[in-house]
């Protein structure tokens, strides 16, 4: 009987570290939504120069998971190494990590009198992006895959030891994320206080509802009077679905 308790703890205890492949993770290609660093929001779309999506991908290369990401390819690149992750706490040890500390842009392009701006904007997010993995080798990273119904995708959060955390999504980012023949548009995104609308088919919504990116429902009502107050959220990206009699349109904003 002692030898049966003893093999029940050794495989209780064994079996909180098991590593497991996660074939989401590289059956996808990601891309960039959000940075959180020190509990602030940092939106990609709020830089000028970044016309373009921040992909990450995972290959598996049969010992552990091979990671590459760039703000701009050929100068802020990241690459490394992840361990399989641990299948019962959804956590990664980062193995390796290298950068290519190239600027993206010149930011003194006409001298130092008239600094470009937006390249100087540009650098800065791409050091905070990739400090985000310079934290330092063997140490976890929590991560979390979740499927948004409403548009049918898949986001990737994770998070590094500081707590600070990046949010992608399996398909590149676009204003209409589903096609309708609903004439409602943005009027301006992003948005800060009032979310306003415009289009031929203003006067015929039936309802408006509100998600954050985790599918939440934040906000609905029936009734749209020139703008919906959303000053009360938080600074980053949600959805809007509209609804006129059985069709629906479903538009993505970010919110300042």
């Amino acid at each position: 009987m002692k030898k049966l308790y003893t093999y029940l703890i050794v495989f209780i205890l064994f079996s909180g570290f098991i590593q497991a492949q996660n074939p989401v993770l590289t059956a996808n290609d990601w891309f960039l939504e959000n940075l959180y660093v020190n509990g602030n929001s940092n939106l990609p779309s709020d830089i000028n120069y970044i016309t373009y999506n921040v992909e990450l991908s995972f290959t598996d290369t049969g010992t552990n998971y091979q990671f590459e990401t760039s703000v701009c390819p050929g100068a802020a690149d990241i690459a490394g190494t992840f361990a399989y992750p641990n299948a019962t706490t959804n956590t990664m040890t980062l193995q390796f990590v290298a950068q290519t500390l190239a600027l993206c842009c010149d930011p003194n392009p006409n001298g130092i009198q008239n600094p470009d701006q937006d390249c100087i904007d540009l650098a800065g997010y791409s050091g905070m992006y990739m400090q985000f993995f310079a934290t330092g080798t063997s140490l976890d990273f929590d991560y979390d895959i979740a499927t948004l119904g409403i548009t049918n995708t898949t986001t990737l959060t994770i998070t590094n030891p500081n707590g600070d955390y990046v949010q992608y999504r399996s398909v590149p980012l676009s204003i209409d994320e589903v096609t309708s023949e609903i004439d409602v548009l943005l009027a301006a995104n992003p948005v800060r206080d009032r979310l306003i609308l415009k289009g031929f088919d203003i006067d015929y919504i039936t309802d408006i509802t509100i998600f954050d990116l985790s599918g939440k429902k934040l906000l609905n009502t029936n009734l749209y009077d020139e703008f919906i107050d959303i000053y009360t959220f938080k600074s980053g990206m949600y959805i809007i679905q509209i609804h006129i009699l059985d069709k629906t349109k479903v538009l993505r904003f970010v919110k300042e």
